[in-house]
């Protein structure tokens, strides 16, 4: 964010609006896609959590559970 806003130094006499206008709009778009790619024990069930990982029928026969960590 700090090296996206200053590039609009090369906007020149612009970058007096444009800097801090920049710096709002970055800042609130990185707050936000933090806060919605996040999920809790309170956002999501169990079972509901098993369709993000890897192996969601479980581990495929002969692996072991050691060997993926």
């Amino acid at each position: 964010i700090p090296l996206y806003t200053l590039v609009t130094i090369f906007h020149g006499i612009f970058a007096v609006i444009t800097a801090p206008l920049n710096l709002i709009v970055t800042s609130s778009i990185f707050i936000n896609d933090r806060s919605e790619l996040s999920y809790t024990e309170n956002d999501i069930t169990f079972d509901q959590m098993k369709m993000f990982a890897r192996f969601p029928q479980g581990l495929p026969e002969g692996v072991a559970l050691e060997w993926i960590k």
